[in-house]
């Protein structure tokens, strides 16, 4: 994910958020909500996701230590961190890093 980024720019990321994710503002993002990671679950081989986000980029919070993505909503500049929020990185929270997409467009003429 973080090379399709750097070389090719941002990328569509899904993930299934829980009922505090609307009322985030700032920080790193790490639900506590009811998951297979805060329950000592296995990974499951397929993860729901019901909500895309735009991947643009990541980084390490000097303080903690925590690594994280950087992601801008579709919710508009009112939300979060003027629109962009910063989520954990690094195992698979929420499903996101499960299912991503990205493409590299390519223009054919038609006659």
């Amino acid at each position: 994910m973080m090379k399709e980024v750097l070389e090719n720019g941002p990328i569509v990321v899904s993930f299934e958020p829980d009922y505090l994710f609307m009322h985030y503002r700032s920080g790193i993002y790490h639900s506590v909500g009811n998951t297979w990671l805060t329950r000592g679950e296995r990974k499951p081989v397929w993860t729901k996701v019901d909500h895309s986000v735009v991947l643009v980029g990541w980084g390490i919070d000097e303080e903690s230590q925590t690594k994280y993505w950087i992601l801008q909503n579709s919710w508009g500049a009112n939300w979060g961190d003027n629109g962009f929020f910063k989520m954990i990185r690094g195992i698979d929270h929420l499903g996101i890093e499960s299912i991503c997409e990205s493409g590299i467009p390519y223009a054919v003429s038609i006659n």
